[in-house]
């Protein structure tokens, strides 16, 4: 007597596209909140409470995601959806007010990368959100699953990894003097020494030594440099001890600087030819 194995059950499964839209999705999320991560080891009023409202979104978002693309839950991936077109709003907004602005091109493409990142797996959640609605009419349910698999332990170590792996590397003190580039958490060119700088929100101030074709390769594609003719100005560290840094007004006479200003944010950079040292200053309020 011959037997007929029964054909697997049919059911809807995520597609490629929104398999891959959901894990970018998920790593940058996590990335991002790694970002935040030196906010809870080095304590700042600003910086420490941005870090405990920020990174518990982030951290969830990435568990919706999770859940409602690989589990098929329709109220997580409802969630995740929302969750989604919160930074695509904001980065948005931001990308079209930085364009009139005149924001440099690095902060335009971070931006903009935000932007086509979450709104992929928005698009991408609200598709498969709709397949599973329209699955139990042509009578195809997907199976309950309980429990966390070995293979989902797996993925939550290696998301806490993720998340320390981006916060340690940036997770440097708020001030030094006279340290290397790779003592930092900024990204200087190749070369930069003798870094000096303090990074206390809401401003950020650093200044290096490096030669002027080393700065121009570094900087001339992000930002509109201009020779300096006669001379221009910064705000820079002066007088650095391991207790305060002084702020004075730096006054240089031949060089390359760059400005943008927007309200009370800013972006300010200056090169100095006599010195070959490099002074930039940031304010968000």
């Amino acid at each position: 007597m011959s037997s007929v194995a029964n054909p697997p059950p049919d059911y809807p499964k995520p597609n490629l596209s929104h398999m891959v839209a959901a894990v970018v999705s998920m790593v940058s999320a996590l990335a991002l909140a790694g970002a935040f991560l030196p906010g809870l080891i080095y304590l700042d009023a600003c910086t420490t409470i941005g870090s405990l409202i920020m990174m518990p979104p982030l951290i969830g978002f990435a568990i919706q995601q999770y859940r409602g693309t690989f589990r098929a839950n329709e109220t997580a991936l409802l969630t995740a959806a929302a969750g989604a077109l919160l930074p695509v709003g904001l980065a948005g907004l931001m990308l079209v007010t930085l364009s009139f602005q005149g924001a440099p091109l690095d902060l335009l493409s971070m931006v903009g990368g935000v932007l086509l990142i979450f709104g992929g797996a928005a698009a991408a959640n609200f598709h498969w959100y709709r397949t599973l609605r329209l699955a139990p009419a042509e009578c195809r349910f997907v199976p309950s699953r309980r429990g966390i698999s070995l293979r989902e332990m797996f993925f939550a170590v290696a998301a806490i990894g993720l998340i320390f792996a981006v916060g340690l590397p940036l997770a440097k003190p708020h001030y030094a003097h006279k340290v290397a580039a790779s003592e930092t958490p900024f990204s200087l060119p190749k070369g930069a020494k003798d870094v000096t700088y303090m990074d206390r929100n809401p401003q950020t101030f650093y200044m290096y030594t490096v030669d002027e074709q080393t700065f121009l390769d570094f900087y001339q594609d992000s930002y509109e440099l201009e020779p300096i003719e006669g001379s221009a100005s910064i705000l820079a560290l002066t007088n650095c001890t391991e207790t305060a840094y002084n702020i004075t007004r730096k006054q240089v006479f031949q060089g390359w600087v760059y400005e943008w200003h927007h309200e009370d944010q800013g972006t300010y950079l200056i090169y100095d030819r006599d010195q070959q040292r490099v002074y930039y200053h940031s304010h968000t309020r």
